[in-house]
């Protein structure tokens, strides 16, 4: 008892929590303010909506359940958590992970769908249709993965007679998967650099949407991050509830902000307002002046425009030439009389030809 008080007793749950609490409602406010400006004044939510709101929905499952689980003793000393509070908490840790797990593709999903909208040209298309694809395999590959990871499943939260885990070794695969799926953050951060600036927008327009959608890069840190943890992880450390929380924390920096620059985009509006109260202008399309028929061609060659100048002058004085006068009636008894002081028609045929 002596040894026990001597002990430390403190938790990295709440600190944690703490951390991502902000970036959670930032995310949860972003996400409601793109809702809000796609819904009016016109209905106009598309696929791009549809699957970050799902996403939106498990994180917030995903952080409620990891309240509980630090309630019960993620970030605790072994020492400070009972059996009955161990398997509890590494089932809520289960759960988290199998949930967790669609967040950050179907983010990129979203983005996927919404740069489909500004690529022009089939080449763009395919890259995007392809990144897309990647994330879906990466969602069936990941789950698939982590429910076959320990037969039987409740062998991953509790002791299990008989029970077969994949090793560390086995489980790194994981972060393999994980690098494969990072591509995907950068192709979708990159991208609308290319994809954006052939808009006809103006030029602080264009820069604010690509720093919105380039908000990725940051969740790609966070990801790095996560990997560089678990490679250092000792799977086999007495200490799991307290070294676990380091790679539970920083999943879940990855999972929000990647929420909040996929939903960064469509806040270009409120943002436009807000900076217009500063005194900076609206943003207003790029005028792109158009060359004349004249000026359009070549300098070197005259004969086109010579060319045309002459059908000119010649339709010119061929109107001239071809007045229509009206019918003079000399007299009444000598009958109506048309006046022959016009083009003969036979000679109209000669005048174009000319």
């Amino acid at each position: 008892m002596d040894r026990d008080a001597h002990l430390p007793h403190d938790s990295l749950g709440p600190r944690v929590l703490a951390i991502i609490s902000p970036f959670l409602i930032i995310a949860i406010i972003a996400f409601s303010v793109r809702i809000y400006t796609r819904v009016t004044p016109v209905y106009k939510l598309d696929a791009s909506d549809y699957t970050i709101s799902v996403a939106v929905l498990i994180e917030v499952i995903v952080y409620s359940l990891s309240i509980a689980s630090v309630a019960s003793g993620l970030g605790r000393h072994s020492y400070d958590v009972s059996p009955e509070q161990g398997v509890k908490t590494l089932r809520y840790v289960f759960v988290v992970i199998v949930l967790a797990n669609l967040v950050p593709p179907l983010a990129r999903i979203s983005v996927g769908c919404l740069l489909l909208k500004f690529a022009s040209t089939k080449a763009w298309r395919v890259i995007i249709w392809f990144t897309i694809g990647i994330q879906s395999a990466y969602i069936m590959g990941i789950e698939i993965f982590t429910l076959i990871q320990c037969r039987p499943i409740n062998a991953n939260w509790e002791e299990v007679p008989d029970a077969r885990c994949f090793s560390a070794q086995q489980i790194w695969i994981c972060g393999y998967a994980t690098i494969v799926a990072l591509f995907g953050d950068l192709t979708l951060a990159i991208m609308p650099m290319f994809l954006i600036w052939k808009l006809s927008r103006s030029t602080m327009e264009r820069c604010l949407i690509t720093v919105l959608m380039a908000l990725g890069l940051i969740a790609t840190a966070a990801a790095i991050m996560r990997l560089v943890k678990m490679h250092t992880q000792d799977f086999a450390s007495p200490e799991r509830f307290r070294t676990l929380i380091q790679i539970y924390f920083w999943h879940r920096m990855e999972e929000v902000i990647l929420i909040i620059a996929t939903s960064a985009p469509m806040l270009k509006s409120p943002i436009e307002h807000v900076l217009h109260r500063f005194g900076l202008p609206k943003f207003q399309p790029r005028i792109r002046k158009l060359n004349s028929f004249h000026t359009s061609l070549p300098t070197s060659d005259p004969t086109p425009r010579l060319h045309h100048q002459r059908s000119q002058q010649e339709l010119l004085s061929y109107k001239q030439s071809f007045v229509m006068h009206e019918p003079q009636i000399e007299a009444a008894e000598d009958g109506p009389s048309i006046s022959n002081n016009m083009w003969p028609l036979i000679d109209i045929p000669k005048a174009l030809a000319r």
